[in-house]
């Protein structure tokens, strides 16, 4: 029966939600449709009909009374005590930080198929496809279980090129690359690069103006090109690692201090995880982030460790354009998919205007790009900034590189 209104709520409880599925198995809220939310769902409908085993596809709002750590995860469960055996592709956040595929039962498809189609199609990104929105994720990794890793590389590819499947434009936070000389006399003539080049001055020193009678403005000015230069040169990683071993050092004593004492398992947790990340990095770039990471992780158990009752005891989030910037402190709201998503951010990335964001970067190719457009755990965390517990994350995601 396919009789849903596509305005209908997101359902309010586990329950509810089970009711609404036996219904209809594909439950695909507006905000996850990408502006073709019936389109979507008639895509899920065709791809069930042919797939021979149950599907039941979520993308809504969180149901009440989900535990923070992993929503989505405990919500297939869930389904599947009150639904029964099938492939579960739930989604609970328009951004795809809280999802999951997971199949229950005998007979039918395995995840690790979806995996090794997606490496062999896509290189070492595991599938990752920004030009993708989730729903073309889902929609392509079922297109894949239903053909058993056996999809052609037309089909597969199809997803980043239909209307209905591929993502909306991007935000780029970092902003389009400056016009060249090149670019301007191909156009309309040196002429026309001296005026431009003109201007350019003159706004710059009004620019500058403006901050020196403002010693606020000054501070955050000088603030934001101590970022850049920070994002822009070559990361010091034996100078990162040095900071991490020493701040790691200073938990470790606390951590000592209290023996005996009932202990923080999110301070113990970060503090172990932290550690773990410092064994297995080196001082390459390819260790960057884990190196970021460990640091983020040993400033949240410093953090779980600090006297409770204190304004400076809750949870420590670091700002999520660059960690090392120090707490984000502030927020900012960023566009993501057809979502607005507020992010924490330190007060120079809170107060920047969108091209002068000096992002985390890493190295694809011949280019970097901000680590938020690749895959991974602390890509899809925001180094804490989407999740409470990121040590439990980042344990499950060092247990699946080990295997």
């Amino acid at each position: 029966m396919r009789g849903i209104p596509a305005d209908t709520p997101a359902a309010n409880s586990v329950d509810g939600l089970a009711a609404t599925l036996r219904k209809d198995p594909v439950l695909v809220s507006p905000l996850f449709g990408n502006g073709h939310t019936t389109q979507v769902r008639a895509g899920f409908h065709h791809l069930i009909d042919d797939a021979g085993f149950p599907v039941y596809v979520v993308m809504t709002t969180a149901p009440a009374g989900l535990q923070a750590g992993r929503p989505a995860d405990e919500l297939a469960t869930l389904l599947h005590t009150r639904l029964g055996d099938g492939v579960y592709l739930i989604s609970l956040d328009a951004t795809g930080y809280s999802s999951t595929e997971r199949t229950f039962g005998d007979g039918l498809p395995s995840t690790s198929v979806v995996y090794s189609t997606n490496t062999k199609m896509t290189g070492d990104s595991g599938g990752f496809n920004k030009s993708v929105s989730q729903a073309g994720s889902f929609a392509r990794d079922l297109d894949v279980m239903i053909a058993n890793g056996k999809i052609t590389r037309k089909d597969y590819d199809s997803y980043a090129t239909s209307q209905v499947w591929r993502s909306p434009p991007e935000w780029d936070p970092v902003g389009p690359e400056p016009p060249t000389t090149g670019d301007y006399v191909a156009k309309g003539g040196l002429t026309f690069v001296l005026v431009a080049g003109a201007v350019f001055l003159v706004l710059r020193n009004l620019m500058r103006w403006r901050e020196t009678a403002n010693p606020g403005r000054v501070a955050a000015a000088k603030k934001r090109r101590e970022q850049a230069a920070l994002a822009n040169a070559a990361p010091d990683l034996a100078g990162l690692r040095r900071q991490v071993e020493t701040e790691l050092t200073a938990v470790a004593a606390r951590l000592g201090s209290d023996a005996g004492a009932p202990s923080d398992e999110r301070a113990q947790g970060s503090y172990d995880n932290a550690r773990r990340l410092l064994e297995r990095t080196g001082d390459t770039e390819r260790d960057l982030l884990d190196l970021v990471g460990a640091l983020v992780l040993t400033r949240i158990a410093g953090r779980a460790l600090e006297p409770r009752g204190r304004k400076q005891s809750r949870l420590y989030r670091a700002c999520f354009f660059d960690p090392r910037h120090g707490e984000g402190t502030r927020r900012r709201s960023v566009p993501v998919a057809e979502a607005t998503l507020a992010v924490p951010c330190c007060p120079a990335c809170a107060e920047a205007r969108a091209a002068d964001l000096t992002p985390l970067t890493v190295r694809r190719g011949r280019r970097r790009v901000p680590y938020y457009e690749t895959a991974g755990v602390w890509a899809s965390t925001g180094f804490g900034a989407f999740v409470d517990d990121l040590w439990q994350e980042v344990g499950d995601d060092l247990r699946e590189r080990r295997r």
